[in-house]
């Protein structure tokens, strides 16, 4: 709870003492303390500790002296006759927290006060703040002011630091061992290096001047110590650790995966995620262990990723497949589970490749490579890719078979297809869908010597 001291306008006060009855600021024999400049009409001011503080609001009038207590903030507020720049004094033998934000201060000296441990300063009109003999301030909240330098190398103690919405063009955190969080959003930063801040775990620094060789450097900076931390607002433990880097200008084309194999969360990346996993395959009940390096996609409504390139080895040979797809399937289960296959699809000895590019219920739609032996490498093949949906070939026969079904198999229609003469085609094609009397009909079409041959059949559906 705050406990507020509320005072008379300085025009009531000066009415009721006149002009020479008041004491102004001889009223106090403390000639040291912390000073504001300001010419806001309305000021307050916050302040924690202990024992007795007086604040002279530098108008003439009479001081104000209250005691101060260590968990219950004192609250001092002013209304002034004018806007006239006036300087306000507080001395006190312990002030521990001082607020004074919103009071469109142009000046502060704190230099006096080394019992100081939060100071919170922010929204005011500063271009300077001296803080090097605060040695015991452990948060420090300057954001929102006109600061062009902050020197905190004295700061060993600090913890929190929030210096957001200045006009910071460097910030040497190099002695601020103990920091934890760094809100430094909205400067001019054009380098940042908390590789001596084994404490810290939230490093905002979106809209600065960091270009992507600046952001890369900053995630080389990022340490991947573990923290363990007890959450303020439900006691949970927590090892999480974020950096925040949108609005800069290298934020499309930095390497976030520097600072994310580290153990960082980084939020406001703006370009296209790249990265790697390796996923198992297999041809002749051979196993093949394939890399598949992939790209995000940020502008497509549909998929996700691409991938770009798969690598692997077989036959005792180093192999690369330059893919260049879209994928929707990219993360789970669907990594083992059919994104990768390999299978000789045109029946050459040859291990070709399909690339899963979607997935439905029921369905999946494939890419295929093909094994070029002369080139020794990798070429999409357009007529395979166009076939339709999942897969199937028969190797005895030589035959390629795709199909769609739905209604839980109750619709379906394939076709099969063969190699001839280099061209594939099409040799059979099979349909069934239940009729009106829940009669299952199927029509199957046969190539036999250049004709085709259609079959119409009858089925009772079993429920």
């Amino acid at each position: 709870m705050n406990k507020v001291n509320i005072f008379l306008t300085a025009a009531l006060i000066i009415a009721a003492f006149g002009c020479g009855g008041g004491r102004g600021s001889g009223g106090s024999n403390k000639v040291d303390g912390m000073t504001m400049t300001t010419s806001a009409q309305r000021v307050w001011i916050g302040l924690q500790g202990s024992g007795t503080v007086t604040v002279d609001w530098g108008d003439g009038s009479e001081p104000e002296t209250s005691e101060l207590a260590d968990d219950e903030r004192t609250e001092f507020r002013r209304e002034f006759s004018d806007t006239s720049p006036r300087t306000v004094t507080i001395t006190g033998d312990n002030i521990t927290i001082l607020s004074c934000g919103g009071n469109q201060l142009t000046a502060l000296d704190v230099s006096r006060n080394t019992a100081l441990t939060e100071l919170k300063c922010g929204n005011n009109q500063l271009t300077a703040l001296d803080v090097s003999q605060n040695t015991a301030l452990t948060r420090l909240d300057c954001g929102r002011n006109q600061l062009t330098m902050l020197d905190v190398s004295q700061n060993i103690m600090l913890e929190v630091l929030e210096c957001y919405g200045n006009q910071l063009t460097a910030l040497d955190l190099s002695q601020n061992i103990a920091l934890t969080l760094l809100y430094g959003i909205n400067n001019q930063l054009t380098a940042l290096d908390v590789s001596q801040n084994t404490m810290l775990f939230f490093l905002q620094c979106s809209n600065n001047q960091l270009t992507a060789s600046a952001l890369n450097d900053l995630f080389g900076t990022l340490l991947s110590n573990v923290i363990t931390r007890e959450s303020q607002i439900d006691g949970s433990l927590s090892t999480e650790k974020h950096v925040d880097i949108g609005g800069n200008p290298g934020s499309a084309d930095c390497n976030p995966s520097i600072a994310e194999a580290k153990g960082w969360t980084v939020k406001g990346f703006e370009g296209a995620r790249s990265g790697n996993f390796s996923v198992e395959a297999k041809f002749n009940d051979e196993t093949i262990e394939v890399s598949v390096f992939y790209s995000e996609l940020t502008d497509n409504e549909f998929f996700l990723h691409k991938i770009d390139r798969l690598t692997f080895i077989y036959g005792g040979n180093s192999h690369t497949a330059h893919i260049d797809i879209n994928s929707e399937v990219f993360s789970g289960d669907d990594v083992n589970w059919g994104l990768i296959m390999f299978e000789d699809y045109n029946f050459d000895g040859y291990p070709d490749i399909a690339v899963l590019s979607n997935r439905g219920v029921q369905n999946s739609v494939y890419e295929f490579f093909i094994y070029n032996s002369s080139s020794q490498s990798y070429q999409r093949s357009v007529a395979l890719s166009a076939l339709g949906l999942n897969p199937f070939i028969d190797k005895e026969k030589q035959t390629i078979t795709t199909h769609n079904s739905s209604g839980a198999g109750r619709y379906y229609s394939g076709e099969t297809y063969k190699w001839i003469d280099g061209e594939l085609t099409l040799i059979r094609t099979e349909s069934h869908a239940p009729n009106d009397d829940d009669v299952l009909i199927r029509v199957t079409r046969t190539l036999q010597n250049g004709e085709w041959i259609e079959v119409t059949e009858t089925v009772i559906i079993e429920n």
